[in-house]
């Protein structure tokens, strides 16, 4: 499967969260709101993996919309 894909691209988005959920299952400083080294790279790297889902799921070279003057 390609990487560029929108279904690889939902995988790595929904892959990032499940691991962004464990870190903070597990990390208290994650827990308390202060905030790890960990915690902000994971976050980081979801938000990414979603960017590239939302791209992934725009066509290219999208339809123009209709005109009025269409018929």
């Amino acid at each position: 499967m390609s990487s560029y894909t929108p279904r690889g691209a939902k995988q790595r988005a929904e892959k990032a969260y499940q691991d962004y959920l464990a870190h903070i299952d597990g990390c208290a400083q994650c827990r308390e709101e202060a905030d790890c080294e960990e915690g902000r790279r994971m976050r980081r790297a979801l938000r990414t993996a979603r960017a590239a889902l939302e791209n992934a799921a725009e066509p290219e070279n999208p339809a123009p919309p209709p005109s009025a003057e269409d018929p």
